[in-house]
Parts: C-alpha cells; sequence; structure tokens
C-alpha cells in the first residue's frame, strides 16, 4: 500500500515537472519570436525612413531617364532596399512605373508596377499594418492592363483596387467609377458606362476636383454620341460649360464636342459659332491635335451646308496639320529614344565600372601572391589609415552619444521618475487601483518612447506631439494642481514629417521643474505651429524669471548648453538651419523658449 503511494507520487511529481518543462519551452519559444518580430519591425521602420528622404529627394529631379537611374541605384546598392518590404518601396516601384511611361517603356513600366503589388500584397499580409499602399498598386496595374488593351485583367484589377481601398477613400472609389466606364464603353455597354461616370462625377464634385469632374462629363458626352444620343450630349455640355471653362483642361475639345452635336442636331450656325471659339482655344494652347479636331468638325460643318469650296479649303488645312502632327511626333520618339539611351548608357557604365573594381581587384590578388613583403607592408598601412579612420569616426560617435545620453539624463530627471513611481506606490496603498493603474500605464508609455526615441535620429511629429503630451498629463496626475495648455497646428497627430527628437521634452521638464514648481501656482504652455517645412515649438511658463530660475539650478543652463550641442551637431551633418531661443517674457513673468527647426517632409 505505501510503495504504491510512493509511486503515484513519483509518477504526479514526474508528470508535472514535464507539463511545467514543456509550458517553459513554449514561453521560451514565444518570447524568442517575439523578441524577432520586435527587431524585424524596428529595420523595416528605418528602411522606410531612410527609403522617404531619398524619394523626397528624387522629386527634385526633372528628367525621366535620370530619375529611373536614380531609383533603380536605390533598388541595386549593397543591402538593397529592395530586400525590406515597405511602404516607401511600394511609392518607388509605382513612381518607376510613371517614369517608364513617360519613355513609352511599357515592358519595363509592367514589371516595376508589378513588383509594386507584390510589395503591398507582402505588406497587406501583416499583422496590424494598414498602410500597405495596395490600392494604389492595384489602380496603376490597372493603368498598365488598360495602357496594353487587357480589358479582363483592367476591370479584375479595377476591381481589387476598390477591395482594398479605405472605405473613406472616396477619391479612389472616383477613379475606379472612372476606370469602369472606359471598361463597359469598351464593351459597348452603354447604360452601365453613363451609370458609372455619373457616379464618379458626382464625388469629384463633391470632392471640389472639378478639373476629374470635367474629364468625367467629356466622357459621359462620348458615351452618349456612341449611343446616338446627340441631345443628352448637348444639354450636358451646355449645363458643364462654365464648370469647363473655369479648368485647366483643353477648352477647345469641350466647344469641339458641343459642336459636334449641334451638327447632328441640324443647329449647323451655333455649330459654327462653337468652332470658331474651340478654333480660338487651339492657337492659344498651340495644340495641332486640337486644331486637327476642330477642323474635322469644321468639315462635317461644311458638308452639312453644301459649302464643297470650303470643305476643300479645310482639306489642305488638314494636310499641313497632319504633317505636323507627324513632325512632332517624330521628335517625341526621338526624345523617347534619347530617354532610353541615357538609361542604358548610365547602366553600362555602371556595370562597367563594376566590371572594373572586379579586375582591379583580381590583379591586386595575384600581386600579392608574388611580393610578400609588400603585402605586409601595405596590410600595415592601410590597418594604420583604417584604425585612424575608425579612431575619428569613434571619437565622433563618441561625442554624439555623450551628447545624447547627456540629453536624456537632462530629459528624465530622477527625482521624476522617483515621485512618479512614489505616487503610483501610494496610491496602491491607498487601493486606488483604477488611477494607480492609468498613471503606471502613461508613465510606462512614456518611458518606453523616449527610450524608443533616443535611438533613433528622426522620428515623425505626430510622434513627437504624442510624447510631449503624454509628459504633459503624467505632470498633472503627479500634482494635483498642475495646469497646462496645448495649442498646435490642425493634423499634427497625422503628420508624418520627420523632425530629431527629444529636443523640446527638456523645455517641459526645466518649465515644470523650475518654473511652475516654483512659482506654486501657474500654467505650463506648448504651441507647436508649422509653416512650409518650418516647426516652431514655443515652451512658456508663469513661474520666476530666467536669472531666478537658473540660481536655483545649474541643470536649466546645463540642459540648454546640450539642446544648443544637439542643433550643432544636427546643422553640420544635415546643413540643418535651426536655432534656441530662451527669453523672459515681456511685461509677464515666466520664461518663453523656442526652438525653430526644420522638418524633412515626407512625399
Amino acid at each position: 500500500m505505501y510503495q504504491l503511494s510512493v509511486n503515484k507520487f513519483k509518477s504526479h511529481t514526474i508528470a508535472n515537472t514535464i507539463v511545467w518543462l514543456l509550458l517553459w519551452g513554449l514561453a521560451m519559444g514565444l518570447s524568442a519570436c517575439t523578441d524577432r518580430r520586435e527587431q524585424r519591425e524596428k529595420v523595416l521602420a528605418a528602411k522606410n525612413a531612410a527609403l522617404r528622404i531619398h524619394l523626397t529627394e528624387a522629386q527634385k529631379i526633372e528628367s525621366p531617364g535620370s530619375a529611373i537611374v536614380f531609383y533603380k541605384d536605390l533598388l541595386q546598392a549593397p543591402d538593397s532596399f529592395a530586400n525590406y518590404p515597405t511602404k516607401a518601396l511600394s511609392v518607388l516601384y509605382n513612381r518607376l512605373f510613371n517614369q517608364y511611361l513617360k519613355v513609352n517603356n511599357r515592358e519595363e513600366a509592367m514589371e516595376a508596377v508589378l513588383q509594386a503589388v507584390k510589395v503591398s500584397r507582402t505588406l497587406a499580409a501583416m499583422s496590424g499594418n494598414d498602410s500597405s499602399n495596395l490600392d494604389n498598386s492595384l489602380y496603376n496595374l490597372a493603368k498598365a492592363y488598360r495602357m496594353n488593351e487587357a480589358w479582363p485583367q483592367y476591370k479584375a484589377s479595377l476591381d481589387s483596387a476598390l477591395k482594398y481601398s479605405n472605405p473613406n477613400d472616396r477619391q479612389m472609389k472616383a477613379m475606379v467609377y472612372h476606370g469602369y466606364s472606359d471598361y463597359f464603353i469598351y464593351r459597348q455597354a452603354l447604360d452601365s458606362a453613363v451609370s458609372y461616370i455619373s457616379a464618379a462625377k458626382k464625388i469629384y464634385l463633391e470632392l471640389g476636383d472639378t478639373l476629374e469632374a470635367s474629364w468625367a462629363d467629356l466622357n459621359l458626352v462620348g458615351a452618349y454620341y456612341d449611343m446616338g444620343k446627340a441631345r443628352e450630349a448637348v444639354s450636358l455640355l451646355k449645363e458643364d460649360i462654365d464648370m469647363l471653362r473655369e479648368t485647366d483642361m483643353p477648352k477647345a475639345f469641350a466647344y469641339s464636342l458641343m459642336a459636334q452635336g449641334l451638327i447632328d442636331l441640324g443647329a449647323l450656325k451655333a455649330a459654327g459659332a462653337y468652332l470658331d471659339t474651340a478654333l480660338i482655344f487651339a492657337n492659344r494652347e498651340n495644340s495641332n491635335e486640337e486644331r486637327k479636331e476642330v477642323y474635322v468638325n469644321y468639315l462635317e460643318l461644311y458638308k452639312a451646308e453644301g459649302d464643297y469650296r470650303k470643305v476643300a479649303a479645310i482639306y489642305d488645312t488638314l494636310d499641313g496639320i497632319k504633317e505636323a502632327i507627324i513632325s512632332k511626333e517624330q521628335v517625341r520618339k526621338s526624345k523617347e529614344l534619347e530617354e532610353n539611351f541615357l538609361i542604358k548608357e548610365q547602366s553600362s557604365k555602371i556595370n562597367e565600372l563594376n566590371l572594373k573594381n572586379e579586375m582591379t581587384r583580381s590583379k591586386l590578388t595575384f600581386r600579392t601572391s608574388f611580393a610578400v613583403v609588400v603585402f605586409l607592408i601595405g596590410i600595415m598601412v592601410a590597418y594604420g589609415i583604417y584604425q585612424h579612420l575608425q579612431l575619428l569616426k569613434q571619437k565622433e560617435y563618441t561625442q554624439r552619444i555623450e551628447v545624447e545620453q547627456k540629453l536624456f539624463g537632462a530629459q528624465m530627471n530622477p527625482h521624476f521618475i522617483f515621485n512618479a513611481l512614489s505616487a503610483i506606490q501610494a496610491e496602491v496603498l491607498n487601493q486606488n487601483t483604477k488611477k494607480a493603474n492609468r498613471y503606471l500605464a502613461r508613465f510606462g508609455r512614456l518611458m518606453q518612447s523616449i527610450l524608443t526615441a533616443t535611438t533613433q535620429e528622426y522620428v515623425s511629429v505626430a510622434s513627437e506631439y504624442r510624447n510631449l503630451v503624454n509628459y504633459l498629463e503624467l505632470q498633472q496626475l503627479r500634482f494635483e494642481h498642475f495646469n497646462y495648455v496645448v495649442e498646435a497646428y490642425e493634423g499634427i497627430s497625422g503628420d508624418e514629417d520627420l523632425v530629431p527628437p527629444m529636443l523640446v521634452q527638456p523645455l517641459l521638464e526645466n518649465a515644470v521643474e523650475h518654473g511652475w514648481k516654483a512659482a506654486g501656482e501657474g500654467v505650463v504652455t506648448l504651441s507647436l505651429q508649422k509653416e512650409g517645412d518650418i516647426l516652431t515649438c514655443i515652451v512658456t511658463n508663469t513661474g520666476p524669471g530666467l536669472g531666478v530660475q537658473e540660481k536655483r539650478s545649474d541643470k536649466v543652463s546645463v540642459s540648454m548648453g546640450l539642446i544648443r550641442k544637439r542643433l550643432v551637431y544636427l546643422a553640420k551633418k544635415h546643413k540643418m538651419n535651426a536655432r534656441l531661443e530662451v527669453k523672459d517674457r515681456a511685461g509677464e513673468n515666466g520664461v518663453e523658449a523656442k526652438i525653430i527647426l526644420p522638418v524633412i517632409e515626407i512625399f
């Protein structure tokens, strides 16, 4: 009996041990997976931010050929951005698609947009990713299929673009409806074409996009003409002629369309007046294509009037316009060939340079095998130079880290951390669980955000804004009578432009610790305003003046000095024109600290 009990006890103990080991192993595995995922997310975020800066630079390139070479260099560089699926990479492939369209290279354009869709689908499949750019990539894919007249694929891509678009993105919805109308016109399902183009026009007008609404009108007019409904087409053009007149679209085309309908309806005199106006616009815009359209309708008008002398003159005029159009087309094709040649030439130079480098490395390897002494001397010299350069880089890096670490120390006052934890402990002891949890959650978010920001050279304006507000809210939980005001420009919470992190937070801490606390009352104000690419951050307090605050704590002048050092470092590295101004408030108690900082605009 006793032996049976002992055996049961041993079996139970072994089973429990195995279960605990399995659970421990599972927990460790899950932890490792989580760590790898978080590390991957950090790498992708860094690559995305870096590529966005390159894309901003690329917008300054005017030549399509030079832009294509620039984008391809980014994709072919060591540790290429092409290896990291990011939204910026999707944008790059979409821009490459548009540049290839400009030089009429359809094959490369299709390849670029397929890569854009591939990257966007990878992003969409990632858990928690809501910025895959998949709808735009699919819409561009539809454009590529439309260009190649692959109509079934065109329709399928439009369906997918609508499926993956944001339900609140009405612009994309209107663009897809506009595309549907082209598809149904091709299928000669004109009733469906009219329905979709009418829906697209309605959305364009609600969004205030009169230019796209005008093009929608002209598509609708074309559909009416194909249906033999000239009266409806003329009626629509009469209603919208004022809107068409106010847009930047070619006006001669609209007036010529009106004349075409009037000729069909037998209103020849009115048609002639519209054609005369259309010709004025065509000559003003110096467009042979529009002149040709106008004169073709003049031809129909004079035929309807039976004036064959004018018909003969119009034929002569059309012959001259066709010759000019052919000449212009030859110039365009010549320019396209020149752009494509530039792309191939620059790619060839890159390949040639790589080949020369490879040959040079081979020769050096061969020669060093026969000259050991020279090789060793060269290694020693090269190693010495390398060590010297590394020391210089290490010195610069160390100085930067010292400044950032000192700034972090100035930002996160140890007294503030101690007092925050003490306040949390007090709430727990007083059994104010909800308040303690709220305090602890905000304190944790603030610490995590600051620790993350100190490892990054740039963060978004929205992220920096959230950190500053979180800091003020935490101070309000810490001090019951603490009051603050935040004045920020509209849209700051979604602003993705980039700024250096952790420059404003020390100013807020000085305002609280050496301004508000010294006075025992008053208010701390944070103002964030943006004009163009300039962000102005102003922190004010209603405490004692600047001289009194600096006498009470050397930490004020130390933190200001650290901020100025950081601005000098950024100015040297990125050629930023940034400055810090600190002064007593004019006619009032307190201090005003202002940082004027350029932002890196994205897209």
